[in-house]
């Protein structure tokens, strides 16, 4: 069997076990509010959808804009899941820059989700798109309470801060990332796979998917100009196989650049929604 026959293959099978395992992707959507989170230091809105059921909790990551993840609010919450859209820098409170962020910052995000009686805080996942699929996966690799991940357009290292040598930090030691040079007139794709062919530094920087407890989602660009997610996303199940994980694991890939377009867009929504229904 050839390599598109056995994406395809796989692609088929997942879907298959999605549709057995997921109920009611396509019911009657759920009504939800918005409350703004008040938590510690917490820069968030938490999309609840409305009835008396518990129901599961999914924190949005947003990438290196800075930007907070209402779209995911808007379309995951009337699936019937409390969605937290949660900022990291460029907001009052938080750093500016995407610099030193401490990974007990959204460990936070996940205790503020126990302390919220209609969510059933035994069901929480993390979706992350783009540097936010960082955050996204060394916080599931810190913190077993996080049962399902989804990373779009994901890397499979930490790369350096906005200004600095490091992007993330845990108990005040900086989480060790990948650099290339900023000043280069090479496009920013280029740089990355220049950086990601120093076999030592990408061992140094490569994220500990072996820790995650969890059920995990990637989704790349195969056209990806920005950085390589469709290979990282190869290498993030290659690396998985080897070391026997346990949890489900896959990868769904787009003919699209990193930003997806409104045709796969509209294809990867049922998709998340349909994982997060399964592994929830």
């Amino acid at each position: 069997m050839n390599l598109a026959a056995m994406k395809t293959c796989t692609g088929m099978l997942f879907f298959l076990f999605l549709m057995l395992n997921a109920k009611f992707v396509f019911s009657e959507s759920s009504q939800f509010e918005i409350k703004k989170v008040s938590y510690k230091n917490i820069v968030a809105n938490l999309y609840l959808p409305v009835g008396g059921e518990k129901v599961p909790a999914i924190i949005a990551i947003g990438g290196s804009g800075g930007r907070m993840s209402h779209d995911k609010g808007e379309w995951l919450a009337p699936q019937g899941f409390a969605v937290l859209t949660l900022a990291y820098f460029k907001h009052n409170g938080l750093p500016e820059t995407l610099d030193a962020i401490p990974i007990e910052y959204a460990i936070s995000a996940i205790d503020y989700l126990e302390t919220v009686s209609a969510v059933d805080s035994k069901r929480i996942g993390v979706i992350g798109a783009s540097r936010g699929s960082e955050l996204a996966f060394i916080l599931a690799s810190h913190d077993k309470r996080i049962k399902s991940v989804v990373a779009t357009t994901p890397t499979k290292v930490a790369w350096h801060g906005e200004t600095s040598r490091y992007a993330w930090k845990y108990k005040e030691k900086n989480i060790a990332s990948l650099t290339f040079c900023k000043d280069c007139k090479t496009s920013f794709l280029q740089r990355c796979k220049e950086a990601l062919g120093q076999i030592k530094n990408v061992k140094a920087a490569h994220i500990s998917f072996e820790k995650i407890k969890a059920a995990i989602l990637l989704v790349s660009a195969e056209a990806d100009h920005i950085w390589p997610s469709y290979q990282m996303s190869l290498d993030i199940v290659h690396y998985l196989h080897e070391r026997n994980f346990k949890f489900l694991v896959n990868h769904v890939s787009y003919s699209t650049n990193h930003f997806f377009n409104r045709k796969s867009l509209e294809k990867m929504r049922p998709l998340i929604i349909n994982h997060f229904k399964a592994t929830l």
